[in-house]
């Protein structure tokens, strides 16, 4: 009989991304050194929802930077699968804290578009891709549409649809919720949620918003202000299905309460 795939024995198997030792530092306009990431360390497994949670400006958006491969790290290694990507473009989705959506082209071409710059880009067969994926994402009946007629939901929707088009074994996400009032983000949180589970992704997303990393994770890691350190790793309640009433339950409350003490904590260090 096959191993039941519990919580003590999931993390026994081989993280699908390992992060090492990740640091990075920038130039300040007065040519200082700032460091901004400190040595980090972390993993992803296969089909997990992992959050990375800290205040705003701790350098979480640098971090999805470096495991993209759009800016090198200082030192540090990012592998996927056991193979060294550091510096590697391409090899994951990644779903920037802004849309990024092209004015002049439509929904349809909006999500092309990272096809089209591949090599062995068919037109036809996107179309077909696309058109299949835009029914799941609920957005089959705006192909036609620019962004300026779309709806900030709509938008993430488009975006989180273009990140998920080249089938990368990672989805990697910046905040992808921020931007949305708090009714429309709460229920496109929970439409992903079901996109994540039905489609089974593996996702790695920053944010500062608590009640989302809780709603959303199966594990966070909480970093520390500029230059970031991880000051904590947080197993979350395994109870399913994932549901919003979920942040009501004890089990959510203590978690939560136990975030805000480690956050409070830290911010008083660098006050």
């Amino acid at each position: 009989m096959p191993t039941k795939l519990t919580l003590t024995n999931f993390y026994k198997r081989a993280p699908l991304l390992k992060v090492s030792n990740l640091s990075k530092s920038y130039f300040s306009p007065k040519g200082e050194m700032l460091p901004v990431l400190d040595k980090i360390s972390l993993n992803l497994y296969k089909n997990e929802f992992v959050s990375v949670i800290g205040q705003s400006g701790c350098g979480k958006s640098t971090l999805l930077d470096c495991i993209s491969g759009l800016s090198r790290p200082d030192q540090g290694k990012v592998n996927l699968n056991g193979i060294d990507i550091t510096g590697s473009i391409g090899m994951l989705s990644y779903m920037m804290q802004d849309d990024v959506l092209l004015p002049w082209r439509t929904l349809e071409q909006n999500v092309m578009l990272p096809m089209q710059l591949g090599r062995k880009f068919n037109k036809y067969e996107a179309q077909e891709r696309i058109s299949r994926l835009a029914k799941i994402f609920g957005l089959n009946k705006f192909l036609n549409y620019y962004p300026y007629q779309l709806s900030g939901g709509m938008k993430q929707r488009v975006s989180l649809m273009r990140a998920c088009i080249s089938n990368k074994e990672i989805l990697l996400l910046d905040e992808p919720f921020a931007k949305l009032d708090s009714l429309t983000r709460t229920q496109i949180q929970t439409w992903f949620l079901r996109i994540w589970r039905n489609n089974k992704l593996t996702v790695l997303m920053v944010t500062h918003d608590i009640d989302e990393a809780l709603y959303l994770s199966n594990r966070i890691y909480v970093f520390s202000a500029k230059p970031a350190k991880i000051i904590a790793e947080i197993n979350l309640p395994s109870i399913s299905p994932k549901n919003v009433d979920n942040l009501l339950k004890p089990q959510y409350i203590s978690v939560k309460k136990k975030l805000l003490s480690i956050l409070h904590l830290n911010s008083l260090k660098f006050a």
